[in-house]
């Protein structure tokens, strides 16, 4: 089967700048619940909190189970496995091109290397229907409110995981980052302020 390579994925698009105005509504900010790594992801705590089952997974990649670009983590593969073992359906969803570190994983998991960018919901539409799951019964996990909490108007809760430290050894890299963690940590500040002061 031949991969897409898809790189206008990558980059700034109108779906992410009006998500920087729906952010500014507490109700596009409530994430279910914040967690410090993907290998905190307990399904049967999620269920409590929703009442119900979880059956599929959309998963961010980069900052969340890999590196910037790199490999995806060791640990994270092993829960990776663990949780197919649980029987749920998992879905990478990436805004970056198709690499070889997903050669290795296992065939069962879903890679979205060929779908609109988040947070377009078109994108998070397609991943529901590879998944054939439904909403109620699917979760978004990732690091970023901009583009990974794009499911939560759409009634699918997203997890919010504390990004994976990327220390960027080519400078240009660490400076074209920049703006992109800065926004990150913006929009994440402002999620918490909405915690605090806006819901119980």
């Amino acid at each position: 089967m031949k991969i897409p390579h898809d790189h206008h994925r990558e980059g700034f698009t109108f779906h992410k700048l009006f998500q920087l105005f729906k952010l500014l509504h507490p109700k596009n900010t409530k994430a279910l619940l914040r967690i410090n790594e993907f290998t905190d992801l307990d399904l049967k705590k999620i269920q409590k909190l929703t009442g119900n089952p979880v059956k599929g997974i959309i998963l961010d990649v980069d900052d969340t189970i890999a590196y910037n670009r790199g490999k995806i983590l060791k640990k994270n593969v092993e829960h990776l496995n663990t949780l197919l073992r649980q029987g749920v359906k998992i879905a990478l969803y990436s805004n970056m091109i198709w690499t070889k570190r997903y050669e290795n994983l296992d065939k069962r998991i879903i890679i979205l290397a060929d779908i609109e960018a988040k947070p377009n919901p078109n994108g998070f539409k397609k991943a529901i229907r590879k998944l054939q799951t439904k909403r109620k019964n699917t979760i978004m996990v990732g690091d970023n409110f901009v583009t990974d909490a794009g499911t939560i108007p759409m009634g699918i809760p997203f997890i919010k995981v504390k990004p994976i430290k990327t220390i960027d050894k080519n400078p240009i890299i660490r400076i074209l980052r920049v703006p992109h963690r800065a926004i990150r940590w913006i929009y994440d500040q402002i999620a918490l302020l909405h915690d605090k002061f806006l819901r119980n």
